[in-house]
């Protein structure tokens, strides 16, 4: 199977596990249906806005920038439609994370 990140052909865990592809619990029960997630994904589908409102709330649980900026990451590398859709929603409060001062920081630490 091809890997690029525009291969239409994923199923299953390939899917889940291209960042650009995944739509975590947004995917609704007839592409669980088409592409074989069924058992892979918490049994509930939720809207793209759920999952910002869940997503931004696990950002503000994090004490530090530096936490933050570590979620946010995470978050890009597993969910990219989630974590685009919530710097939209944030985008002024997120952007000081997301680059300058804490990638600073960031590198500094790694």
């Amino acid at each position: 199977m091809d890997n690029s990140p525009l291969d239409v052909k994923a199923f299953g865990i390939a899917l889940l596990n291209r960042p650009s592809r995944n739509k975590g619990t947004a995917f609704s029960f007839e592409e669980r249906d088409a592409f074989e997630l069924h058992g892979l994904l918490p049994p509930d589908v939720e809207s793209l806005e759920t999952q910002v409102a869940r997503a931004y709330a696990a950002y503000k649980r994090k004490i530090t920038d530096l936490g933050r900026h570590i979620t946010l990451r995470q978050l890009q590398d597993s969910n990219e439609t989630l974590f685009y859709a919530l710097l939209d929603a944030h985008i002024a409060e997120m952007l000081p994370i997301i680059y300058t001062p804490t990638v600073g920081e960031a590198c500094q630490k790694f």
